[in-house]
């Protein structure tokens, strides 16, 4: 069963960045504290950097973990979730 990888990308609403509980729960496998989980499933402030640059670590152990083929790998390194986890457009 092929997964949509937009069901698994981080994305922005009312000014707060939100994680999918799928993304969330891979991510707390590799080490995420499950409170950062908790709150990112609920939504984060950018101003959250503690909490972000716990994100981005797990996000790094995660990718490290699977090949680009995996969906979470797709997932967390399109345009858009780079975008949403920088602030810069890739490239």
């Amino acid at each position: 069963m092929l997964t949509d990888i937009h069901a698994l990308t981080p994305y922005f609403r009312n000014g707060l960045l939100f994680f999918p509980e799928k993304t969330i729960h891979a991510l707390i496998e590799v080490g995420l504290d499950w409170q950062v989980g908790h709150r990112a499933i609920r939504g984060l402030s950018l101003d959250d950097l503690s909490s972000l640059d716990q994100l981005g670590q797990a996000i790094d152990t995660l990718l490290n973990q699977v090949d680009s083929t995996n969906p979470f790998f797709q997932a967390l390194t399109s345009d858009d979730a780079y975008f949403m986890l920088t602030g810069k457009p890739l490239g």
